[in-house]
């Protein structure tokens, strides 16, 4: 090829680029006003909007499938796109637990909200959970939940009872899996935490907190998900109370305690299942085939 074609080439290019950048102008010219108009309507709301945000990128990453242009990389744009436009509506800051186990979960959180974001890191997730709920953080990033002491932050969530809001879990990360999640080289995954209401998607995962007495069957528990046609996994069980046990429980779906399928579950249970607390939801992953 030669130095004219290539030339001719690396023009077309930059006036690409130069389309992309007046657009990408453009695009945060309308953020500007949306985050006026949000000021007006909802003053001091968190201007995440977990479940569009989603959405958003699972479209851009169907976009891209069968083109030249990697989709796992697409998402990554737009989710840069996405936070640095949100930045434009309101202030936003990280909190992060980063102790000796958890050296991932910075490079996660960035990875997810940004580079540009202001980051705070914790030994602990103790102090992580504090920070949203102070008002110090807009987001917290937590250890994805697991039996054992790095995922078990879960009971000093449930310890904000007295707290007039408690934040709640509203995303995965990563979101996007460019290969299956159990043979990615980096197999961790984060929960971020904050002040934002989750959204469904169509395609959730949800977080409940099941306070029961100390003698109620986790069989039965489960049985009584299973027969409302609920997909449910068992996390945890706890007992943070005298005479009770906390089950913290994976369910498949969009669903609180206001859902019409545990609506029944309380009443078929009855008394023995004392309190259910919804602790989150996220949009389930995206996983691009290699």
């Amino acid at each position: 090829m030669s130095d004219s074609s290539l030339t001719r080439l690396r023009a077309q290019i930059d006036a690409v680029d130069e389309r992309i950048m007046t657009l990408l102008v453009e695009r945060m010219a309308i953020v500007r006003e949306v985050g006026e108009t949000k000021s007006r309507e909802c003053a001091g709301g968190n201007p995440i909007r977990p479940g569009r945000e989603a959405q958003q990128v699972r479209r851009i990453v169907e976009w891209f499938r069968g083109t030249d242009f990697a989709p796992a990389a697409a998402a990554s744009i737009w989710r840069s796109i996405i936070m640095a436009s949100l930045a434009v509506e309101g202030a936003l800051t990280i909190s992060v637990a980063a102790g000796k186990d958890q050296a991932e979960l910075p490079w996660l959180a960035r990875e997810y909200f940004g580079n540009f974001l202001p980051m705070t890191r914790h030994a602990g997730t103790r102090r992580v959970v504090g920070d949203v709920l102070e008002g110090k953080a807009s987001i917290g990033v937590l250890p994805g939940f697991a039996a054992g002491e790095q995922g078990r932050w879960w009971p000093d969530w449930l310890a904000l009872s007295g707290a007039q809001a408690r934040p709640r879990v509203f995303a995965h990360l990563p979101l996007v899996y460019a290969a299956r999640p159990g043979r990615d080289a980096l197999n961790v995954n984060a929960l971020a935490l904050g002040m934002v209401e989750p959204e469904p998607t169509g395609d959730d995962v949800s977080f409940l907190v099941l306070q029961a007495e100390e003698n109620a069957s986790m069989h039965g528990l489960q049985q009584a998900f299973a027969e409302e046609g609920l997909t449910a996994t068992w996390v945890e069980a706890l007992a943070l109370q005298p005479k009770t046990r906390h089950h913290l429980v994976e369910v498949q779906g969009f669903v609180t305690p206001e859902h019409e399928s545990m609506q029944k579950i309380i009443k078929h249970v009855g008394a023995a299942l004392m309190a259910v607390e919804f602790l989150g939801a996220y949009a389930r992953p995206v996983v691009i085939a290699p």
